[in-house]
């Protein structure tokens, strides 16, 4: 299979939701995923950000935001994706190779 080109990537993170290029005070990029949360064990239920390491170069950030959503997640990790669109929705998805899939996942009752 094809290595995807830093704009695929970014096109497959924005199919997860609003991404938006920002720029520390120190003029790096990174990237904003809103809603978008990483479970890195499943039943750990801790939840860390989606943002990758800051870059000097714009596709060199999106790289990074790839390899923590993508790359270096754990085989048991996932991303928990949280929308408002006519009240809450929470999914789970996980990238097969060329797109995402989503997951069925039980969460604890709180």
């Amino acid at each position: 299979m094809t290595e995807l080109t830093w704009r695929q990537k970014w096109e497959a993170l924005e199919a997860l939701g609003n991404v938006s290029l920002e720029r520390n005070v120190h003029g790096e990029f990174y990237l904003s995923i809103e809603g978008v949360e990483l479970k890195e064990h499943a039943g750990d239920g801790v939840l860390t950000g989606s943002t990758g390491e800051h870059s000097p170069h714009l596709e060199q950030a999106i790289l990074n935001t790839w390899d923590r959503c993508v790359t270096n997640l754990p085989a048991d990790g996932y991303l928990v994706v949280e929308k408002w669109i006519d009240g809450h929705v929470r999914k789970h998805y996980k990238w097969q190779g060329f797109m995402w899939q989503e997951l069925e996942v039980k969460e604890p009752v709180r």
